[in-house]
């Protein structure tokens, strides 16, 4: 916006020309410097809203590449649910396998007590037999060294008979 003549006029007759002069150079100059600024200021802001921009595709890369994370993870997180449905199956098949062993040992325990009392039994049994065919083979001893006197006294006896 450059001065304009009328207030130029107005300067140089309120101060002089040098003076009036002067400050209207001074306003042109202050003109000047401030279109210069002012289109400073408007390769800054191009140059701000550009590197904005770079930044503003830069972050929505960013924010894409989260969203695949993203997605990744939600793959990931339906992958583990899928694993810990098939680690409770196999907990549920677990428990019917310790079911199975828990029905097993008692049907064992209770086998193994009637087994031990059929043995205690049968040691019994056996100790007495023992004890009787100990006691036939005692009486067939018995029996044996009698006829082995008896045929030893025989002996003896025919020897000294058949002697001169």
């Amino acid at each position: 916006m450059s001065i304009t003549r009328h207030l130029s006029d107005q300067l140089h007759r309120t101060l002089g020309d040098d003076a009036g002069g002067e400050l209207v150079t001074w306003m042109d100059s202050v003109d000047d410097h401030r279109a210069e600024l002012r289109d400073l200021n408007a390769l800054t802001t191009g140059r701000v809203e550009a590197r904005f921009d770079q930044l503003q595709a830069r972050f929505e890369g960013i924010d894409a590449r989260f969203e695949q994370i993203d997605a990744r993870f939600e793959k990931v997180d339906a992958r583990f649910e899928q694993i810990d449905a098939r680690f409770e199956k196999i907990d549920a098949r677990f428990e019917k396998v310790d079911a199975r062993f828990r029905e097993v040992d008692a049907r064992i325990s209770g086998s193994a007590a009637e087994l031990r009392s059929e043995m205690t039994l049968m040691s019994r049994d056996l100790r007495a037999e023992i004890a009787a065919v100990r006691d036939r083979v005692d009486a067939r001893y018995d029996g044996l060294f009698r006829w082995s006197f008896v045929f030893w006294c025989g002996s003896v006896l025919a020897f000294l008979l058949s002697r001169p």
